[in-house]
């Protein structure tokens, strides 16, 4: 993407954070760009792009700790989480929005989800989305999925919404916008004690909230237990002992019981399965995996039984072959799969330039800046940053 000066975008992190605008672009330049900067989160479109309609957006974002805070605006559109999307980023943080204004509706990963103005939603960007949005705007938050699934015994979060009527949502509400207000002044060992604030505060109050039905014995020990054969199987996965017996002998657990706690995943079998698949697709679409030559070797060092099982469990899973999820990999590539990665992709896409922000056109606050919704008619396009008086 380039801005409507003419000069690549494409420098070191702003130390004041990230602001984007297509307003800034060229018309003809902002629909790529949007697509571009969000890539790595949804597949984005236009709700009317068989129509001609274009995407349009800003965002602003600060480093605070393992954290990433800041505000979005967009026009009506759809994005898209695909399982090959979550594979090929390899994202592993939950991101929380505050719906200042504007409305969500769609699916996370089976979950119905609709959000209104007031409302708080998380996702899990390792997991499966499919929303339409319409033309609104957030406080948004990244963090480590680590953090909270820590606090939260594994219970999964994605796809819960905090509705605006609750007492605890207004509280968690204040607390996103003020952060995202006093990011850029917190720095040093201050963002490191918000960073543990931040997380305690989203465990708690969306633990109480999930509408996780991972399992069906939920106790603290099935948690527990459903965490720690997780975490066996991912350090395991090209163990050809891997299986049904060898869990139960290492965690001492039965075979009912074992069934009960993974019954929503189709048994351990099938965890095991997909895990071992979803690996194969990392390591076919990310780094030096698409320069890999034998996808014969790939599937024995995962310990399938041979080539053909592989071949049709991976098109089951993913709907392409093996060769063609290599070829189709995505383009953009993260430095790292962690906040820094992130925030570096973000300000890869950095517009207009942080220097560029004290020009009086602009009029954009030292600190908390205020975005609006971008409407889907182009002519009722209003500025995008609130001055200070406002």
């Amino acid at each position: 993407m380039h801005p409507s000066h003419g000069t690549d975008a494409v420098g070191p992190p702003p130390t004041n954070g990230v602001t984007f605008s297509t307003t800034f672009l060229l018309p003809e330049d902002r629909n790529d760009a949007c697509r571009e900067i969000i890539s790595p989160f949804f597949d984005a479109r236009h709700v009317k792009s068989d129509e001609g309609g274009n995407l349009e957006g800003a965002l602003t974002s600060v480093h605070v700790g393992r954290l990433l805070v800041g505000e979005t605006a967009f026009n009506s559109q759809r994005h898209d989480r695909s399982l090959k999307l979550a594979l090929s980023s390899s994202l592993d943080q939950y991101l929380i929005q505050l719906f200042v204004s504007g409305a969500l509706d769609g699916d996370c990963d089976g979950v119905p989800v609709a959000v209104r103005p007031g409302d708080i939603l998380a996702m899990d960007l390792s997991r499966v989305a499919y929303t339409q949005v319409s033309p609104g705007a957030t406080v948004s938050l990244v963090v480590p999925r680590e953090a909270i699934d820590k606090s939260t015994g594994g219970r999964s979060i994605h796809g819960t919404v905090l509705k605006a009527d609750q007492a605890v949502t207004r509280l968690l509400a204040s607390f996103l916008i003020n952060l995202s207000d006093l990011a850029p002044d917190i720095e040093g060992d201050e963002a490191l004690a918000v960073e543990r604030g931040a997380v305690n505060l989203l465990a708690e109050v969306l633990a109480k909230r999930s509408v996780s039905t991972s399992f069906t014995e939920d106790s603290v020990l099935a948690r527990v237990l459903r965490s720690q054969v997780l975490s066996y199987i991912n350090a395991n996965l090209t163990s050809p002992s891997l299986g049904l017996e060898a869990i139960i002998v290492r965690f001492r657990v039965s075979r009912a019981h074992l069934y009960r706690i993974f019954a929503a995943d189709g048994g351990i079998a099938t965890v095991i399965r997909n895990k071992r698949l979803d690996a194969a697709y990392r390591a076919l679409t990310l780094g030096d995996g698409r320069r890999a030559s034998s996808i014969t070797r790939l599937a024995h060092e995962l310990a399938f039984s041979g080539s053909n099982h592989f071949l049709r469990a991976f098109r089951t899973r993913f709907g392409v072959t093996p060769s063609e999820a290599r070829d189709l990999a995505f383009s953009f590539q993260l430095a790292d799969q962690g906040v820094k990665g992130l925030y570096t992709h973000l300000s890869n896409y950095s517009y207009p330039p942080p220097e560029s922000l004290t020009e009086p056109a602009l009029v954009v606050p030292a600190r908390l800046r205020k975005l609006m919704p971008f409407p889907d008619d182009p002519s009722g396009a209003g500025r995008v940053f609130l001055s200070p008086a406002e």
